[in-house]
């Protein structure tokens, strides 16, 4: 799996060495399958990647999701920033969806970890 998805980076021209990288991880399968794999690529594409995980604050098991996508970036050896937000608060007060006010907040964080970082890429792994 790991040579198709380098093969198709490479045809499509997705990163090019040097390229640093934020990667959005929630701890489902496809972020982590993201995760693992793009640590397994990064020396040969020559990129630095990081992490960033959010807590909407909606569901009592994001703290033990946190932790374990914590752990798993360790023994990976990636960088891991995280961050609780109060999603239900902020679609009030902006008169979001629910939905929306996560996302939002979910990308807004993410280009801030871009920004301090130097990356010019954000991945996330959607299945839909």
């Amino acid at each position: 799996m790991e040579k198709k998805i380098l093969a198709f980076i490479m045809e499509e021209g997705l990163v090019r060495p040097g390229d640093r990288l934020v990667l959005g991880v929630s701890g489902g399968p496809d972020s982590m399958a993201l995760l693992h794999i793009m640590a397994a690529l990064r020396g040969e594409l020559d990129i630095d990647i990081a992490a960033a995980y959010v807590d909407h604050g909606l569901r009592s098991e994001a703290r033990e999701e946190q932790d374990y996508v914590k752990a798993t970036c360790c023994r990976l050896e990636v960088d891991f920033m995280s961050r609780r937000i109060d999603a239900r608060q902020i679609a009030a007060c902006e008169q979001k969806t629910l939905e929306e006010a996560g996302r939002d907040e979910r990308y807004r964080f993410f280009r801030e970890i871009a920004r301090q970082r130097g990356a010019g890429l954000i991945a996330t792994a959607h299945h839909r």
